[in-house]
């Protein structure tokens, strides 16, 4: 997993710059296959079937063969099959960046080695739930949503993400390009839940694309807005539908908040960021709890 975020190292190193890394990316999907793709190919599916099984897999939130299987297009054998020939045809960023001549095999090697050193060091000093260890009702609320954040995320948009960190928030948060909210409220209308997303303008124009490309609309007939709202929206649905106690909460349609401007907690409310990592950058989300 570390190598999809290589790049972002390099970039962050000097050894290469915005347009190469894009560049990189952009190559690297074209040369790792998705398993439609591979199914094709091998003439175990053709173009119809393979949409169909995106469709339900979005839809039921299942992975690529599960849905095939469901559909009745693969079975388990020939679903597994394509998952290692998948694995053994993935071709690695920094393989991407030396094939294009952006630094050298040698240069790579050394960055590559300081990359993993300094990760090794970090996962050591950060634990994931370091934040979470005082919390005791809200853990689990938080676990489930980054859950479904991440999945959701690589699912709907195709682009591979992991998890940062958490952090506690102050008692303000400058807001980014684009931020959404979506609340869940109690029988008498009050707010026990608030989620929102947080992406920065070129992050959240690259998630639209891709979004869109992945349920084969037009980006120009769908505002970014809407696509990123309902990408919201479904991952607010399946968080909730885990835990029983969304039973008789209320969720609000998912509301664009004002990118650039400053949101205030209340001093009663208990805050977590969650930092995720993709190719492309940093993708933030905002768990806050006012229980009754």
């Amino acid at each position: 997993m570390r190598d999809a975020f290589f790049g972002q190292y390099l970039l962050t190193k000097g050894l290469i710059d915005t347009q190469q890394l894009a560049k990189a990316i952009t190559e690297q999907e074209v040369l790792n296959k998705r398993l439609g793709e591979l199914a094709i190919a091998k003439n175990l599916l053709n173009e119809k079937q393979a949409r169909e099984i995106l469709v339900l897999q979005t839809k039921e939130d299942l992975f690529f063969g599960e849905s095939a299987q469901k559909l009745g297009y693969l079975n388990q054998e020939q679903a597994d099959e394509l998952v290692k020939i998948q694995l053994e045809r993935h071709v690695c960023m920094g393989e991407v960046i030396v094939k294009l001549g952006y630094v050298t095999k040698e240069l790579l090697d050394k960055a590559l080695d300081e990359f993993i050193r300094e990760q090794n060091k970090r996962d050591k000093t950060l634990p994931p739930f370091f934040y979470l260890e005082v919390l005791k009702k809200e853990r689990p609320f938080i676990e489930k949503f980054t859950f479904y954040t991440i999945r959701i995320l690589q699912r709907m948009s195709g682009i591979f993400v992991k998890f940062d960190h958490y952090e506690t928030s102050n008692n303000t948060l400058e807001l980014s390009a684009f931020s959404a909210q979506v609340d869940h409220c109690n029988e008498q209308g009050d707010r026990v839940i608030r989620y929102i997303l947080l992406l920065e303008d070129e992050i959240a124009n690259i998630m639209h694309t891709k979004v869109c490309s992945r349920n084969n609309v037009d980006e120009h007939e769908v505002s970014r807005e809407q696509s990123l709202c309902e990408l919201l929206n479904i991952i607010c649905c399946a968080s909730c539908n885990s835990y029983q106690i969304f039973a008789k909460l209320n969720a609000s349609v998912p509301h664009v908040l004002k990118g650039g401007s400053t949101y205030s907690f209340d001093k009663k409310e208990t805050v977590i960021l969650v930092s995720l990592v993709t190719p492309y950058g940093q993708v933030k989300c905002l768990l806050s709890f006012l229980w009754q």
